[in-house]
């Protein structure tokens, strides 16, 4: 049998560009055997009934594929499917949603009792226990850290308490940078091995959002063991007070000048923030970064 066309023009896959449609032409009656199973077009047999096709040119481009449409890139697609994360690594439940990093957050828990339990309609209040959770382990603390110093009740009591006293939150609202205050106390040890807070409130000091001017002149307690201060922020944060930096975004642990204080005092320093508390050595060197609990 004799081929009466060519169906179309393909491109190759080597093209580069997209296929066109440059005019028509009669189908192959080849094709239309195949397509139609009848026997058309050989001998003794009706000749093949063709039709106009659509015949299609490369005008540059893979054009070898049937869909001309780009694929698609989850990285600049929220509509791509697969994890949606990808696009936003921010959003609910990714690595960087601040809810996954600080469940504490308010907001992020649908029971706000979660974040105070001590809240009125959550049956507490001043002077009582929160009521208890049917989820606890009883024969396991969540606070502990493994570092005696800051296992201590007294100890953290004392960072709740200069937490509090920073300002970052009130009654339940996150505070303007400009009112928020860097505290600063030591750990004491007293001569029975036991730990407790001292507060420092030394009428020299000036506490600013991001900082405390005079500090540097100050000399530990004779039996401190490590100074602590807070820094008033989140992470991710955008810091606007912070003297000689317009905009800085808060990581956590301690500055340089941190460092370079418990250096000159001789002393390994604790840094609060709103997510964790960080241990570092007068050497420099960070020790160990706690996620906060209870205080």
């Amino acid at each position: 049998m004799k081929s009466g066309g060519v169906l179309a023009v393909l491109c190759t896959a080597l093209a580069l560009g997209a296929c066109s449609e440059v005019g028509t032409q009669k189908e192959d009656p080849f094709a239309t055997l195949v397509q139609r199973g009848d026997g058309c077009g050989f001998e003794g047999q009706p000749p093949c009934e063709l039709e106009e096709v659509v015949v299609e040119a490369c005008t540059g481009g893979n054009c070898d594929d049937d869909d001309d449409e780009p694929e698609c890139d989850p990285y600049m697609d929220p509509n791509c499917g697969g994890d949606p994360c990808l696009y936003d690594p921010t959003a609910p439940g990714c690595p960087g949603d601040i809810c996954t990093m600080d469940p504490s957050w308010p907001g992020c828990s649908p029971d706000p009792c979660d974040y105070d339990p001590t809240a009125p309609e959550c049956g507490g209040g001043p002077g009582e226990d929160p009521p208890p959770d049917e989820d606890d382990d009883d024969d396991k603390d969540p606070c502990e850290t493994g570092n005696a110093m800051v296992d201590s009740a007294a100890v953290q009591a004392g960072f709740k308490s200069l937490w509090e006293k920073s300002n970052f939150m009130k009654n339940g609202q996150v505070q303007p940078e400009s009112e928020r205050r860097e505290r600063l106390g030591w750990v004491i040890k007293n001569a029975d091995g036991s730990y407790s807070f001292q507060e420092e409130t030394s009428p020299t000091l000036t506490f600013k959002p991001c900082g405390i001017d005079g500090a540097s002149a100050l000399a530990p307690p004779a039996n401190a063991v490590a100074w602590v201060h807070t820094h008033p922020y989140s992470i991710l944060e955008n810091q606007t007070k912070c003297e000689g930096v317009a905009n800085n975004i808060y990581g956590t642990g301690p500055s340089d000048a941190d460092r370079a204080q418990s250096a000159a005092w001789n002393l390994p320093g604790i840094v609060i923030d709103n997510n964790f508390v960080s241990r570092f050595t007068k050497e420099n060197v960070a020790a160990n970064i706690d996620v906060r609990c209870g205080y």
